[in-house]
């Protein structure tokens, strides 16, 4: 049997230390805000056993409210741009009837991205008073691209509707919505 004295645990997320003691339970913290607290729970199969645990430490974003419906339209939009091209392929190679289908989902894909811009501009990062969700021609934020598989403005959006916080992709600052 191996003792672990310290385990470290690297991801793209972030990176966690985990110290182990002789007795009782270990915490570990998280290198970067701390936004998760992991406990050890035991060792079984030579697996650990984590209990994971979400802290909310990250400071409250202020236009919580429209981040969210600005996330979604989002989301919404990108579900009607899907189901055009599903049904532009449909009406263009198997039922010609479907194309009003499809005309009407280019209009709700149109619709939605008005509904993303206007909700966009209505809120500001508190730390550098620019869009998070609107994104020019600079790269973004090192600290923002660690935050979903998207980069940029898109990665903003998956980590507000998945995890319920974000980097701001021109500051890093993080925030929790």
């Amino acid at each position: 049997m191996v003792r672990l004295s310290s385990l470290q645990w690297l991801s793209k997320d972030y990176t966690l230390n985990i110290q182990f003691q002789r007795h009782g339970w270990t915490q570990g913290m998280v290198a970067r805000p701390a936004v998760t607290r992991l406990s050890v729970l035991g060792v079984m199969n030579n697996r650990l056993i984590l209990l994971e645990s979400f802290m909310n430490t990250l400071p409250p974003y202020p236009q919580a409210r429209l981040l969210r419906a600005d996330a979604a339209s989002v989301v919404v939009t990108w579900s009607f741009m899907a189901l055009a091209a599903l049904l532009w392929w449909i009406s263009a190679f198997m039922l010609p009837a479907v194309g009003g289908a499809t005309r009407l989902a280019l209009w709700g894909m149109f619709l939605g991205g008005g509904v993303h811009v206007v909700l966009a501009l209505l809120h500001r990062c508190p730390g550098c008073g620019k869009h998070p969700t609107i994104q020019g021609f600079k790269a973004p934020h090192p600290a923002s691209l660690s935050q979903s598989r998207a980069a940029g403005w898109a990665g903003v959006v998956t980590s507000v509707m998945r995890r319920k916080r974000f980097a701001c992709i021109h500051c890093g600052a993080g925030y929790a919505v």
